[in-house]
């Protein structure tokens, strides 16, 4: 696939940990909210265990076979202390970047590896979202919002600080885990990064759309190292461009 960002990624990678980034805030009614306030806190990567700046929080995924791309590194742990914002159906979200980074920093807070990004949905059973991991046959996710191309060369939420969405009118009203990835496909085999986290919303509204038929997507479960939307060769980097990009799992939902 043709993207004229991939070139940059190989420098990039030299200044990595500052390139790294998590969605700690929900946007709702169009104000951010504290960090890990209504999304559940994650825990950190060993490697950079104990180290100042949050670094350890900030490092992506590498194994979507983990239960930690469910929701994030460890993030079940919080889920009892995470509080659940009322929204509406109908109404636009956001998740926006943690933005308390060392002003030290070479680079401001902003999604800086290219790809697309991706918004969830799981009903929790009996309303128990502090009970709810987002794992296992409880969990339905339906996408509600997919973010690739904005053209040939340029990805949607590239260089953004926030990736806003609209809840559909017609999801039934209940209590969900909202679910965010951004991820960067990559020539490199089993190299995609991923930058997962998850809130808790309670919907408000008529309801009245179907699921029925829906094909639901699981996490860890229905992604593959294989897919064409993760693991991009240089061969079909040449031959097409960004706005051929398939993202990977189902359908989005419109209600």
């Amino acid at each position: 696939m043709k993207c004229t960002s991939f070139p940059v990624v190989a420098a990039l990678l030299v200044l990595e940990t500052s390139a790294h980034y998590m969605f700690s805030h929900l946007i709702v009614n169009q104000s951010t909210t504290p960090d890990f306030k209504y999304v559940r806190d994650v825990g950190e990567d060993p490697v950079f265990a104990g180290t100042a700046d949050s670094l350890g929080k900030i490092a992506p995924q590498f194994n979507i076979d983990s239960i930690d791309i469910t929701c994030g590194r460890s993030a079940f742990a919080s889920a009892t202390k995470t509080q659940t914002a009322d929204v509406v159906a109908g109404s636009e979200l956001g998740f926006r970047l943690y933005d308390s980074m060392n002003p030290a920093r070479a680079y401001p807070a902003t999604i800086f590896h290219p790809g697309p990004a991706q918004i969830y949905l799981s009903k929790a059973p009996n309303g128990e979202l502090e009970n709810f991991s987002g794992i296992g046959e409880e969990a339905e996710w339906f996408k509600i919002a997919s973010f690739t191309s904005a053209s040939e060369t340029e990805w949607a939420t590239y260089q953004k600080d926030s990736v806003n969405f609209t809840i559909p009118e017609t999801t039934p009203a209940g209590k969900y885990l909202l679910r965010i990835e951004q991820f960067m496909p990559t020539s490199s085999f089993n190299y995609t990064q991923w930058y997962v986290n998850c809130a808790h919303i309670n919907i408000i509204g008529r309801g009245g759309g179907s699921l029925q038929g829906y094909d639901f997507a699981k996490f860890p479960g229905s992604y593959d190292i294989m897919d064409p939307g993760l693991w991009i060769g240089w061969a079909q980097e040449s031959q097409t461009s960004l706005s051929d990009y398939i993202a990977p799992g189902p359908a989005v939902w419109k209600g």
